[in-house]
């Protein structure tokens, strides 16, 4: 049967690259994604020009990518792994995230939103091992304009269950 989705399904991936002292340096983040959620949203960029007579051209300019992780309950490695990557994206660091890591050919140059975080606390039932956080939402946007909309038919391309560990090719919005 074929697949039914578009883009991917599994969780996201992101590697942050970076210069310290003149030596290359690099982080690959994976998180859990045990919770499943990760929402999408793309915007064509561009002018609506109406004249007279009611007669439109529409130009677009780009299109900008954004993505919503949302954990309704978070384990502490994967709040610990966000974390970094915000502290990676505040320090301006290059961060190449793949939405679906099954799907390299789908890459983007992005940073994280500056907006309002909230963890909050279960009940502490005493403060329990198994206790989590929840209510932990972060947005990744995408850095550089990309030149039309991105949606993959995984039927045509699927790079396997979980892909290379080190993810390669060209990245989505930079200029090769």
């Amino acid at each position: 049967m074929a697949k039914q989705y578009v883009n991917g399904y599994d969780k996201p991936r992101f590697l942050v690259e970076w210069r310290e002292n003149g030596v290359p340096q690099s982080e690959l983040i994976e998180i859990s994604f045990k919770y499943k959620a990760l929402r999408e949203f793309y915007e064509a960029i561009g002018t609506v020009e109406v004249f007279k007579g009611g007669r439109r051209i529409i130009d677009i300019d780009h299109v900008e990518y954004e993505w919503r992780l949302i954990f309704n309950n978070i384990e502490n490695p994967d709040t610990l792994a966000l974390g970094r990557l915000e502290n990676h994206s505040i320090l301006k660091r290059r961060i190449t995230m793949w939405p679906h890591r099954e799907i390299e050919a789908r890459k983007f140059v992005v940073g994280v939103l500056p907006e309002k975080r909230v963890i909050d606390t279960n009940p502490h039932l005493m403060g329990y091992d198994w206790v989590k956080n929840r209510g932990l939402e972060m947005t990744f946007i995408s850095l550089e304009p990309i030149s039309e909309v991105d949606i993959l038919d995984p039927n045509t391309y699927y790079a396997g269950m979980g892909g290379s560990s080190e993810p390669t090719g060209p990245v989505k919005g930079v200029v090769q």
